[in-house]
């Protein structure tokens, strides 16, 4: 069975602080010059720093800032490393998953306006995450159906994972069975950044879903 470590990481504390940007990879400073809206600037640095807490617990021997590439399908890809990982946010929060294996993951705000619902929508999306298809592929025969995505023919696909978390819905997508283990990072605890991997390793919770 695959274990899938979430980190999620509020946003609204972030600012361009070195203590911040030192955690960032050279993809991710060009890509926060590049976004002039505060709240999308701050979404996007918080991913990065989700993913730093998670490869800090983690990963033996990981150094900041985090190293990858955009892969195949603008996948983002660790490098030097067997952790999958996949990125999300929306409003006030940043979202890491981190696994041994392929994954994808979405998170959006449970009143997220659209005539898709909320909680489809986050299916789809983990999924499309999951393949790298994105949404030019060919995701309407697809039918999030409780624990898995499947195909217009109700061939399975995939397995879903779904949680909520205060005012979000998270969907985590795999093709194997998997355990799901959450670290919510509080705004007081971003203040200071984690020195000790084995505290935060600590902190993740089994959830079930």
């Amino acid at each position: 069975m695959n274990d899938i470590y979430l980190i999620l990481v509020p946003t609204g504390a972030l600012s361009p602080e070195e203590r911040f940007l030192r955690l960032c990879s050279p993809h991710r400073r060009k890509k926060l010059e590049a976004i002039a809206h505060p709240d999308e600037w701050r979404r996007s640095l918080g991913v990065e720093i989700a993913l730093h807490w998670g490869l800090l617990a983690l990963s033996d021997g990981y150094m900041p800032p985090p190293r990858y590439a955009i892969g195949e399908n603008g996948r983002p890809e660790l490098s030097g490393s067997d952790w999958r990982m996949s990125l999300a946010h929306s409003g006030e929060m940043a979202l890491c998953a981190l696994s041994k294996a392929r994954l994808g993951v979405d998170l959006e705000r449970k009143e997220r306006l659209s005539r898709i619902p909320a909680a489809d929508w986050v299916a789809l999306e983990s999924y499309l995450k999951y393949t790298g298809e994105g949404l030019s592929g060919n995701w309407r025969k697809l039918k999030p159906s409780g624990a898995e995505m499947l195909a217009e023919d109700g061939k399975a696909l995939a397995f879903l994972y779904r949680l909520e978390v205060e005012a979000y819905r998270i969907c985590v997508a795999c093709r194997e069975k998997a355990r799901i283990f959450l670290l919510r990072i509080s705004p007081e605890e971003m203040e200071s950044l984690p020195e000790s991997a084995d505290a935060i390793a600590r902190a993740f919770v089994r959830v079930p879903c």
